[in-house]
C-alpha cells in the first residue's frame, strides 16, 4: 500500500476521535490551515486524487491507523473518506 503522507498527517491531526472535534469543526479548521498553506491544500488534492485511483489502497485501514472510523468493510470506508473529502474541497 502507497503511504500518502498528507492524508495520514490531516487524517490523524484533524480528524481523529482523540481530537475532540466534531468532523464539522475538525473541516473548517482545516480549510482555514490550507488557505494559509497552500502545498498543503496542494499536496493534499493530489493526494486524495491518487488514493481513490489506487485500486490497493485501504481507507478502511488507513482511517483506523489515524484513529478515525472503524468500518464494517472497505465500502463504507470508501465512503466515508469520500463525503469527508468532497466536504473539504468544496467550494467555500
Amino acid at each position: 500500500m502507497t503511504d500518502f503522507l498528507y492524508i495520514d498527517h490531516v487524517l490523524a491531526s484533524y480528524f481523529a476521535a482523540s481530537t475532540g472535534a466534531s468532523d464539522a469543526e475538525a473541516v473548517a479548521q482545516l480549510r482555514q490551515h490550507m488557505l494559509s498553506s497552500p502545498s498543503l491544500a496542494r499536496g493534499l488534492s493530489e493526494e486524495v486524487k491518487r488514493a481513490f485511483s489506487e485500486h490497493t489502497y485501504s481507507w478502511r485501514a488507513v482511517l483506523a491507523k489515524c484513529d478515525v472510523l472503524c468500518a464494517e468493510d472497505e465500502g463504507e470506508a470508501k465512503k466515508y473518506a469520500q463525503q469527508l473529502f468532497a466536504e473539504i474541497f468544496a467550494p467555500a
